[in-house]
């Protein structure tokens, strides 16, 4: 029994250092699964929004494209109008 208690009392910083050691790493462990799942849904959210904005983006794409036609056949009407008071 005294041989353990002298080998304790001479690697007592090793012992706490090791058990210190072993602590942190899986605390630290802990924390990168943490982190990970964090940038999992952050990455999910990401593709959903961006699938969104594309969406909106087809969207604007076509009202534009009615746009434009409408102009255009305001301009033809236009340009008729003004061949008529010539």
């Amino acid at each position: 029994m005294d041989i353990m208690v002298d080998a304790l009392h001479n690697y007592f910083v090793e012992v706490v250092t090791i058990l210190g050691m072993v602590v942190w790493s899986i605390r630290l462990e802990g924390k990168v699964k943490q982190q990970q799942d964090i940038s999992r849904r952050q990455y999910e959210e990401l593709r959903a929004l961006d699938i969104k904005l594309r969406g909106f983006d087809s969207k604007i794409l076509l009202k534009l494209s009615e746009i434009a036609e409408r102009l255009s056949y305001i301009e033809g009407n236009l340009k008729g109008s003004n061949k008529d008071h010539y």
